[in-house]
């Protein structure tokens, strides 16, 4: 019987032993503590809806679910709240009941950073300074760390609605009394996981003058360093040294929102400068700007207020390519007379012209494309809503000047390109030779043209070739052709042709003429070349989707007395514009067979040789002689 009294009378002390431990260590405590810390340190209030506990794994700690801290007085709303708070213990926190604060680990906390439309802002509020309940916690002069997990944050700016969220982040953040802000960690912006490394110098100051900011931000499509100040009071406004690359513009203008087609070109991008930023708006200064292998000097502007992002730009630069934008040139001869022949068929990507907005001032040392002689120039460009405008002013090209505008409106159902060009002293025959392959013409050349054509494809818009265009040459020479021997050598031209070698050459004072384009056919009546002792009138028809020539020509020889001599048929120029064939033009005799009979007798054609000449020449012969 005693011995079951003295069991019983063990139970009951250490029952109430434990329930006393229990109470003890009951961690209600450190929500007081906390409560009080962040009244003092912000003068906010946090809330604790779901209670403490404590948990023994993996250490001694405090968890508090369901946290809620508010937004600064007189602003609605709360500023944080996460699904769980994690206070670190140590097991003399719990004997002495009194709570030092060093770290609080945040479980899917929501960060909501608000600028209302007074400019006040949901991170800056003033502590009350009181005075911490004793018992309760401990202050240090350490930072307090806050360890992020599954965290997510947006920005809002009320007066002019410039916002922008991240999720999924992991970060360390360190706040240290006087108001300064670490951060280290991940998180993804605009559904791409970034590296973010940041060092704010006084989040007071923030709303204020600014406060230093070292920032860096590494991401697949951008790495960005930043070292100046960050402000708030009438915008999230950034001024200092910047330097940011970016491998793909394509890639980078896609996260940014905005979509930019195509697969060539906007490769390897850097910027380099002193940014003063507005809200959305990033002005650069004094930058240096590198893009598909070109490096340019000068101010930039981006804008991110509207729908589609805006670049605007005042640059200068030794080289300027243009081969990663504009389709290579093709001068092959090996399907010539052919339609299309020669010309490209893949899609020119006219549709990335309708991500960007934006104006462009350029002024390069060197233009480059294909080989292009081309430099120094001044160009001038807007875009707008796919609709591209360019202007060129007194370019050096292959050695003389040209002005140019240019329109292309990729922002129709088939794009339509627009050319007026003035160009005047340049070198034919490598002008001649670097955009058409032709070879045979050369002299101190002089262009003018108004040309429009649509499609997709070079051949489609060759195809639809409009407007006109005037060629004039001055002291010039065409090879393969003597035009003072044409009259001695008709006989045999009418059936071989007048051929090619380095001693069939006419040297020429001037040559001119003017083209009606339509449907990609160039036609003319007004050619004139002339010379010491010749002159030619002539027309005829370019086909541009076939590269082929069609004219017809009337040479006439300067004797010595000053009397013309001209051949008895015109003289046929076909084929493709590289290597035309130069032909008496046979049938043109049927206008006047008689007087053209005599005239080739007199220049010693004989019948033999119209019998030679094939179809054509029997037909005439027979017309001729009745047999």
């Amino acid at each position: 019987m005693k011995k079951r009294l003295v069991w019983i009378g063990v139970a009951i002390v250490l029952g109430l032993f434990a329930a006393g431990a229990w109470a003890f260590i009951q961690p209600g405590f450190a929500v007081t503590a906390l409560q009080d810390y962040v009244t003092r340190k912000t003068g906010r209030t946090l809330l604790v809806n779901g209670g403490a506990r404590l948990e023994f794994s993996p250490q001694l700690s405090v968890r508090l679910d369901d946290v809620f801290l508010s937004n600064p007085e007189g602003m609605e709303g709360n500023f944080a709240r996460a699904a769980s708070a994690h206070l670190p213990l140590q097991l003399s926190d719990l004997i002495r009941r009194k709570l030092k604060i060093r770290i609080i680990a945040l479980d899917q906390p929501v960060f909501s950073f608000l600028v209302d439309r007074e400019g006040h802002s949901s991170w800056v509020s003033e502590g009350k300074g009181g005075q911490a309940k004793p018992g309760n916690s401990s202050s240090s002069k350490e930072p307090l760390a806050l360890l992020v997990e599954n965290g997510s944050a947006s920005f809002l700016d009320e007066r002019n609605g410039q916002a922008f969220s991240l999720e999924d982040a992991t970060a360390n953040i360190a706040i240290s009394d006087e108001g300064e802000l670490g951060i280290e960690g991940t998180a993804s912006l605009n559904k791409q996981f970034a590296r973010i490394e940041a060092q704010v110098k006084s989040l007071k100051r923030l709303g204020e003058d600014g406060s230093p900011l070292d920032l860096t931000i590494t991401a697949p499509t951008l790495t960005v360093n930043f070292t100046g100040r960050l402000a708030t009071h009438d915008g999230l406004n950034l001024a200092g040294a910047i330097d940011a690359t970016a491998p793909d513009l394509r890639h980078l203008a896609k996260w940014l929102g905005s979509d930019v087609t195509g697969n060539a070109g906007l490769k390897n991008f850097s910027l380099a400068g002193a940014l003063d930023s507005k809200g959305a708006v990033f002005n650069l200064s004094k930058a240096n700007v590198a893009l598909d292998g070109m490096v340019a000097t000068g101010d930039v502007t981006l804008d991110l207020t509207k729908k589609t992002p805006n670049v605007s730009a005042a640059l200068a630069t030794d080289v300027f390519s243009l081969d990663p934008y504009l389709p290579a040139k093709k001068a092959s001869t090996a399907n010539a007379g052919k339609e299309g022949a020669g010309w490209d068929i893949s899609p020119v990507a006219f549709d990335r012209l309708k991500g960007i907005d934006g104006s462009l001032k350029l002024s390069a040392f060197q233009v480059k494309w294909n080989g292009a002689e081309i430099g120094p120039a001044e160009l001038s460009g807007t875009l707008k809503d796919g609709k591209l405008e360019t202007e060129v002013q007194d370019s050096t090209l292959y050695g003389g000047k040209a002005t140019a505008k240019i329109t292309l409106d990729g922002s129709k159902e088939s794009p339509v390109l627009q050319l007026v060009l003035d160009a005047q002293g340049i070198k034919g025959e490598t002008f001649l030779r670097e955009f058409a392959g032709v070879e045979w013409l050369a002299g101190n050349t002089g262009l003018q043209a108004s040309l429009s054509a649509s499609g997709h494809n070079q051949r489609e818009m060759m195809s639809t070739l409009a407007g006109k265009f005037s060629i004039d040459v001055s002291d010039g020479e065409i090879t393969g052709l003597n035009i003072v021997d044409m009259v001695s050598t008709v006989s045999r031209a009418l059936s071989d042709g007048w051929g090619e070698g380095p001693e069939n050459l006419t040297s020429f004072d001037t040559a001119q003429a003017s083209f009606v384009i339509g449907d990609g056919i160039a036609r003319t009546t007004d050619i004139q070349i002339s010379g010491p002792a010749f002159a030619v009138t002539g027309g005829g028809e370019i086909d541009m989707l076939r590269r082929a020539l069609d004219f017809k020509f009337d040479p006439k020889v300067v004797t010595g007395s000053n009397e013309t001599t001209g051949l008895p048929v015109q003289v046929a120029v076909k084929g493709p514009w590289q290597a035309p064939k130069i032909y008496p033009d046979v049938e043109g005799i049927f206008d006047d067979p008689e007087a053209a009979y005599d005239t080739l007798r007199d220049l010693g054609v004989s019948e033999k040789t119209f019998k030679e000449i094939g179809k054509t020449g029997k037909k005439l012969f027979k017309d001729l002689f009745g047999n």
